[in-house]
């Protein structure tokens, strides 16, 4: 978690469709607690299948964000998504409000049919166009980025699933192309690829989810170290020593991350 690249986690529990006034509730219990910190307060309509609707309705759905959008709380009829952008001062508030939402939901559990729970990681950086080979310095084989001499690379998709102890982790890589300004390191309008890979730990299974609902401390520290683990496979050992530093990535790799 402390690695630049780990930064973004989004915990999602899924759930069999609320009635009306069982989502209105959790809605009303979450927004005691969270609204001093999460001030933007929407309301909107989910598209059908865009928080996983079985239904195919568009259904009504909160969002509840800080005011710099790095905590952001998203509650629907089926689903409740907490997405962090992970700094120094707030990686622990994350598990303690994880923690409660759990706490509600065990409080609850005659109202809630859970059906998934799921961790995910995202990590996304630049990299200058002409400089794309440095992917192979900053990663392993894992990564599957081959050059080619007479053609530039416009995207990639890769992605790779994983069993583990009835629960599943995906790998997905991506490689997009665009212009990059980043006043702060000198560039300006460059091409440049987006470079994306995400950790998605996830289970529908009975007991791990109901070993998650028990102790949802315990399985976060878990997910987290698998998660980390598979990091560590992935990215190489030499690169490791400079992606906590912006600066320091540029000048090695000529790569940007993303705050």
């Amino acid at each position: 978690m402390k690695k630049g690249f780990l930064k973004e986690v989004i915990y999602r529990l899924d759930y069999l469709y609320l009635p009306t006034n069982v989502f209105e509730n959790l809605y009303n219990h979450l927004f005691s607690i969270f609204n001093s910190k999460l001030q933007n307060i929407r309301a909107d309509y989910a598209e059908p299948n865009s928080l996983n609707n079985d239904n195919q309705v568009r259904d009504r759905c909160y969002s509840m964000s800080s005011l710099d959008e790095r905590e952001v709380l998203k509650i629907s009829r089926n689903c409740i998504i907490f997405d962090f952008k992970l700094k120094q001062d707030n990686s622990e508030q994350y598990n303690s409000w994880v923690d409660k939402v759990i706490e509600y939901v065990n409080k609850n559990k005659n109202a809630f049919i859970i059906k998934r729970i799921g961790i995910r990681k995202n990590n996304c950086f630049y990299i200058e166009n002409e400089y794309l080979d440095q992917l192979n310095d900053i990663f392993n084989k894992d990564f599957s980025y081959h050059s080619s001499e007479d053609m530039n690379i416009y995207s990639m998709d890769n992605r790779q699933i994983f069993e583990k102890e009835n629960a599943f982790l995906g790998f997905y890589s991506k490689i997009g192309t665009g212009i990059l300004s980043e006043e702060s390191l000198g560039v300006k309008n460059k091409k440049a690829n987006l470079v994306q890979f995400d950790f998605d730990y996830y289970s529908t299974n009975k007991n791990c989810i109901e070993e998650c609902l028990s102790n949802p401390s315990n399985f976060l520290l878990q997910v987290q170290s698998i998660i980390l683990k598979c990091f560590l496979n992935i990215v190489n050992k030499n690169a490791l020593k400079y992606i906590d530093n912006k600066k320091d990535m540029y000048e090695k790799y000529h790569a940007i991350l993303i705050d």
